[in-house]
């Protein structure tokens, strides 16, 4: 294996956590700011403002890692060493994780 080649496994095996942390903090950060700049009781019928906005994050960043799964999978194929299929198998785990910390958005009160 070439040393461009390892560089780039290991940064597969990092960036689905890293893409992860992003999902985290752009969540939690625009839902404070939200509650705080009132974007909570603006509402589009039975909608707020603030609920499709943080939805549309979460989406993007699912949507992240879900390339991020196929293209380490598709990676497999010139030959699965241990670092391919951990890059994998993280950029799974990745996706569980934020679907887990994002799903409360779909149906949870935003700013009590």
């Amino acid at each position: 294996m070439t040393p461009h080649r390892a560089t780039l496994d290991l940064a597969l095996f990092c960036a689905g956590f890293l893409i992860w942390s992003s999902a985290f903090l752009a969540l939690y950060g625009v839902q404070g700011l939200g509650c705080s700049a009132g974007w909570a009781d603006v509402r589009f019928g039975s909608v707020t403002l603030l609920r499709p906005l943080l939805i549309a994050i979460w989406v993007a960043h699912l949507a992240a890692l879900l390339a991020l799964a196929f293209w380490t999978r598709r990676r497999m194929r010139d030959g699965a060493n241990f670092l391919r299929r951990a890059a994998y198998a993280m950029s799974c785990v990745a996706g569980l994780a934020t679907i887990w910390t994002g799903a409360p958005i779909l149906g949870l009160t935003m700013c009590n």
